[in-house]
């Protein structure tokens, strides 16, 4: 089975990723001290995420439980928030996160202007509406995508028992 077929694997994969955000937050950015690092980080996050998401929706489409779906992120996460969502029971906060990271990161591409300010990042759009970056916030990104990791272990553990009991 390969890493495309298999939520456990995808799953590992998720698991590297919040690993590699944590150890830039705690151990890289005290070293460097440049605010820039922390668009890496949520970068990190959202690659987490996005696999944990990855991770359920294949092991739901597994089971049958729903349709094909789009490779996009906005497709995907659609059909996550419309078929996955309510019948896992994964809070409104993770879901509202994905979201704003997906959305930050590609504002990120398109920002005209971006900027330090203390250990802050900020990201300005094409109307001068900035997203703030800091140290804080990306710590609570952290703990909702570990959260969110717990919460997709479980239930692709689940479904698999299910599946086997097919």
């Amino acid at each position: 089975m390969s890493a495309l077929t298999n939520p456990f694997l995808i799953m590992d994969q998720a698991l590297q990723q919040y690993n590699i955000a944590q150890h830039l937050l705690k151990v890289t950015f005290p070293l460097i001290k440049d605010p820039k690092l922390l668009i890496g980080i949520n970068q990190n996050i959202f690659s987490s995420m996005n696999l944990v998401t990855d991770s359920i929706l294949l092991s739901e489409r597994q089971l049958g439980v729903i349709p094909v779906y789009s490779k996009t992120f906005p497709g995907k996460f659609n059909t996550f928030q419309l078929k996955s969502v309510k019948r896992n029971k994964i809070p409104i906060k993770i879901t509202k996160l994905v979201q704003e990271l997906y959305e930050l990161l590609e504002e990120h591409k398109k920002s005209p202007i971006e900027f330090k300010r203390g250990k802050q990042y900020i990201i300005c759009d094409n109307k001068y509406k900035m997203n703030i970056l800091s140290p804080k916030i990306i710590k609570r990104n952290l703990e909702l995508a570990n959260e969110f990791i717990s919460l997709g272990e479980k239930i692709i553990n689940n479904n698999n028992k299910i599946k086997k009991k097919q």
